[in-house]
């Protein structure tokens, strides 16, 4: 089968990105034959995987002139929001995809496309492909986009319900597609998400009893609760001595000098690794005890279940859907889960219902610190070939 990938980021970079690479590589290994069609900058390399043909948008160029938009409000490279977009720069990023899709698909005849986000370029290809099969995954962040931001609002809304199927991260997200965009529930799989089991997995170093080392992983940024993490640190109450490493990169050079600042205040000074290559953050989940994400917002986050192949006890915000999910499928896991503060518009807390947050957070570290015990746990139904597979099982019992 002919298979191709549609992501308007980079296809190394975020979640999503991981998400839809993890799956090409799996597909590959079953033997499909693929293309990608994927936002890139200028200056970026257009090396993609061996054996794919890679057909990037090059953003940042005459036809293309602003940054690579960006799901999320803060990426970890320079991005454009889709609230910034005016209807000049909205009709430029069509045509530069479409100006890359047309060709590809008369050329390399899909037999299905796999569209990543339930969001304006999922549109375009249905509106533009009718006769084509069209999937696509929800990621989550491309219904926050909708309720957030204007943009082309009637057009994606008419048009992703005509696609052939949709697939959510869990069943709670599974609801909201349903309900945002009037889809029968059954035309909406649960497809969830996986790890790559080749480079996520416990390499068994001795680990001294102290200090607990606690990693974070994600954007530095305010909406992935990295401030309030910072603030609750001076407030664990324990008996053990810990250390925190935040791993990854940042867009918005003033937000991350505040969190710098932020954390130089702190009596634990944390160190800030920069973004590094799944490699190298799997080293860092080895040489590690506990993983804390205190985000806002995620859909299904990645990091969480290869910090669990490494071993690790989880500390992370109780977000719709995440539990019940994990419950599911990886029955026997240590996540502890912190309750989140109210939000304002999605993935804005309400700066009143920090300070409790932050309070149960500490106490929550305090508790996976004090009580840390290594752990495995089986991920036999969340490696990215396990989730590669259902998809096109789910593909083709629909057909």
């Amino acid at each position: 089968m002919r298979i191709l990938n549609v992501l308007t980021q980079k296809p190394n970079s975020t979640g999503s990105g991981v998400y839809m690479t993890e799956l090409v590589k799996q597909f590959q290994s079953l033997g499909h034959e693929q293309a990608v069609v994927a936002g890139i900058d200028v200056n970026d390399s257009t090396q993609y995987l061996p054996g794919i043909r890679f057909c990037p948008v090059k953003f940042n160029t005459i036809d293309l002139p602003f940054n690579v938009v960006g799901m999320s409000d803060v990426m970890p490279y320079p991005s454009t929001r889709y609230n910034q977009l005016t209807d000049s720069m909205t009709a430029q990023l069509e045509k530069a995809f479409m100006s890359v899709l047309e060709p590809l698909i008369a050329d390399f005849r899909p037999d299905l496309i796999i569209c990543h986000h339930l969001y304006f370029l999922t549109a375009l290809i249905r509106e533009f492909f009718p006769r084509l099969k069209v999937v696509a995954i929800c990621h989550g962040t491309g219904l926050r986009q909708l309720r957030k931001t204007n943009l082309a609002r009637e057009r994606i809304t008419q048009n992703i319900p005509g696609l052939d199927a949709i697939f959510a991260l869990h069943e709670q997200q599974q609801k909201e597609i349903s309900e945002l965009f009037h889809i029968p529930l059954n035309k909406i799989k649960i497809l969830g998400a996986g790890y790559n089991d080749s480079i996520f997995y416990d390499k068994n170093y001795k680990k001294a009893p102290e200090p607990i080392k606690i990693i974070y992983a994600g954007k530095i940024s305010y909406k992935k609760g990295v401030a309030s993490l910072l603030k609750a640190l001076d407030n664990v109450p324990i008996s053990r001595k810990f250390d925190l490493a935040l791993a990854g990169g940042y867009s918005n050079i003033q937000e991350y000098n505040e969190i710098i600042a932020l954390a130089q205040e702190t009596k634990y000074q944390p160190v800030f690794l920069g973004k590094l290559t799944q490699e190298e953050l799997a080293e860092k989940y080895n040489q590690s005890h506990i993983m804390v994400l205190p985000s806002f917002f995620e859909g299904l986050p990645l990091v969480i279940i290869e910090a669990l192949a490494c071993g690790l006890n989880i500390v992370t915000t109780d977000l719709p859907g995440v539990q019940d999910w994990l419950d599911s499928n990886i029955p026997n896991h240590t996540v502890l889960f912190v309750p989140p503060p109210r939000m304002l518009n999605v993935d804005e807390p309400l700066p009143e219902d920090l300070p409790l947050f932050q309070k149960n957070l500490a106490q929550t570290i305090a508790y996976a610190v004090d009580n840390y015990r290594k752990t495995t746990v089986d991920l036999t139904n969340v490696t990215w070939l396990h989730v590669a597979q259902k998809l096109l099982t789910c593909y083709f019992s629909h057909y």
